[in-house]
């Protein structure tokens, strides 16, 4: 595990003077006690960025349910659909690694 962690989607991701390497995958504690499993309401259809903001006060961890649910959300905006049951972090485990 990194000395320190971070929710930035490009942390571990090289950068030179002008353009950011391939991508790396971000390291984040997916067991169990770091997640939560929800419903997604009407209010958030299509709107991960708002359901991001609702949980996080911050519209930036809208990645993170795509991270989490990879089978059931391809699409980060139109996959996210209201009645769908997905995991998200919890916002404790969140505010540990930020």
């Amino acid at each position: 595990m990194p000395a320190q962690q971070t929710t930035d989607f490009y942390y571990n991701t090289q950068r030179n003077s002008r353009f950011l390497e391939y991508w790396t995958d971000v390291y984040l504690n997916t067991n169990s006690v770091n997640l939560d499993t929800v419903i997604i309401s009407n209010d958030y259809e299509n709107r991960p960025d708002l359901y991001s903001y609702y949980l996080y006060n911050t519209p930036r961890y809208f990645w993170t349910f795509k991270y989490l649910n990879p089978a059931v959300i391809s699409n980060p905006v139109w996959d996210f659909n209201a009645g769908k049951e997905i995991k998200i972090f919890k916002s404790s485990y969140l505010g540990k690694v930020n």
